[in-house]
């Protein structure tokens, strides 16, 4: 009994203290897919940070090529790009097919994923405000694994 008060206490003061720090600007779903990963902006102090829902983006090597599409969760933000780096060795799953965005929705960018191309890779979010009186957002560094 003694461990499950303290396992209690101490996840609602993680929360807690989560919610004063960094609170979800909108939405929110689920299950996680590879293929469709979501973008969030969390609220912290007077700024914002780019979040995503999955890290890292799994995904069997051999599989064939996987459109990796990104849905960005904040109607006063646009998701202005998706930009792969190649590993060490220079392979780059995408560098076949540049990433772009949707024409018709600014808050969705994808980008075909090589599976053939095995390792990890790291890509980067850039978002954007709407408006010039919103803070704009430092990128964000998440990974792709073909393993």
């Amino acid at each position: 009994m003694k461990t499950i008060v303290v396992v209690t206490a101490s996840a609602i003061a993680l929360a807690s203290c989560a919610s004063e720090k960094a609170a979800l600007r909108e939405g929110g779903s689920a299950p996680f897919s590879a293929t469709s990963p979501n973008v969030y902006l969390l609220s912290v102090g007077s700024g914002v940070r780019i979040a995503v829902d999955q890290e890292p983006l799994a995904f069997q090597r051999n599989s064939g090529t996987k459109k990796i599409k990104w849905k960005l969760h904040d109607n006063e933000y646009k998701l202005q790009g998706i930009v792969f780096q190649p590993d060490a060795k220079g392979n780059n799953p995408v560098a076949a097919s540049p990433c772009s965005a949707d024409s018709g929705d600014d808050s969705v960018f994808s980008c075909d994923n090589d599976t053939s191309v095995v390792g990890t890779f790291k890509y980067t979010i850039y978002v954007a405000p709407k408006r010039s009186d919103l803070p704009a957002p430092d990128a964000l560094d998440p990974t792709v694994v073909n393993y």
